[in-house]
């Protein structure tokens, strides 16, 4: 799947475009104009983010209203599962953040996959990295 970046500032979005830990002013790794292949999407803090690759080659969860992505299917092996944060209230919910998770099946098999991804865990970079050569490689076959 295929989004192309509209935004790179977080002052930019609305508030509810935010997850609750999301800094209100930065500028993301992201290239206005430029697509980015999306590896999956996910629910964090009640904002719908999409996992790409940024500019410096990192994976990054990256605020959904950075971006312009026409209707389309989900690719081919995507999956999809809920996570604890859907039913998390109060404190709970700081500790439950996520509350959906769509995309290849380590990280959405793996509850810890995409935190590992955060905290850069070569790991995680490892399969994360096989996931975006296949879906160029798919791109490419198209």
């Amino acid at each position: 799947m295929k989004a192309r970046c509209i935004s790179n500032q977080t002052s930019a979005l609305a508030p509810s475009q935010l997850g609750r830990s999301d800094p209100s002013d930065y500028a993301a790794r992201i290239t206005i104009g430029h697509d980015y292949t999306v590896l999956g999407m996910s629910i964090l803090n009640n904002a719908l983010k999409y996992l790409v690759r940024d500019d410096t080659g990192d994976p990054f969860f990256a605020p959904a209203g950075h971006f312009e992505c026409a209707a389309s299917t989900l690719p081919e092996g995507w999956s999809f599962a809920l996570r604890d944060g859907i039913s998390a209230v109060g404190r709970e919910a700081w500790s439950k953040p996520c509350s959906a998770v769509w995309g290849y099946d380590a990280l959405v098999s793996d509850p810890s996959h995409a935190g590992a991804l955060e905290e850069g865990e070569q790991a995680a970079f490892s399969i994360f990295f096989a996931q975006w050569q296949a879906a160029q490689q798919s791109d490419s076959d198209d």
